[in-house]
């Protein structure tokens, strides 16, 4: 990896911590400058913009998504197992680490909603494509009998993110320490019932 490239993975993974904890909205090429003592003309060079800015970030959030839940799922045998790992490690991600102390889509998804754009354009991407991930799992494992239930895919992959994030809620903001336990069972009874 040349100077440039490993300055342009620098920025890029500081403005993604950084999302993580201010939202999307909050990196601009003034500020992240500055915070990494560079010229703005120096990271305009990397990126020409504040959009090419969030949307590298959002392209580095969907690749250590993919690493950190998507890929150790998919390596295990069954629909089922692959979907209650998908489920136990976006918990995780939501909660964050000390690279990504949180989770930068569901920020930038709220600071973004209504500013159609480059960098809504990629969000909605990455956020179709998970749900597609979560619709294509919950239907193999009802068609291996991991899940018995009959309503559409699509209703229970609905319901399980509405667990997800009432976890979030739960967990960061009323400090529930029964948060991971409560967001367990509601899996099991949105996937378990008849």
């Amino acid at each position: 990896m040349g100077k440039g490239e490993e300055t342009r993975d620098r920025i890029v993974a500081f403005g993604l911590n950084r999302a993580a904890v201010e939202g999307l909205d909050a990196i601009t090429l003034g500020a992240t400058a500055a915070r990494l003592q560079m010229s703005k003309s120096g990271l305009f060079a990397h990126f020409g913009s504040k959009d090419a800015l969030q949307v590298a970030i959002i392209e580095r959030a969907i690749e250590r998504f993919r690493a950190k839940v998507v890929e150790p799922a998919l390596g295990l045998a069954g629909a089922r197992a692959q979907l209650d790992s998908l489920l136990s490690s976006f918990m995780q991600w939501m909660d964050g680490d000390e690279e990504i102390p949180g989770c930068p889509f569901v920020l930038a998804l709220q600071d973004f909603r209504d500013r159609p754009g480059e960098v809504r354009d990629a969000l909605t991407r990455s956020e179709l494509a998970w749900r597609a991930l979560l619709v294509e799992k919950v239907s193999a494992a009802q068609r291996e009998g991991g899940i018995v239930r009959k309503a559409a895919a699509t209703q229970i992959v609905f319901e399980l993110l509405g667990v997800i994030f009432s976890y979030q809620v739960a967990k960061a903001i009323l400090d529930d320490g029964q948060a991971p336990r409560r967001a367990d069972e509601a899996f099991q009874a949105i996937l378990d019932r008849a």
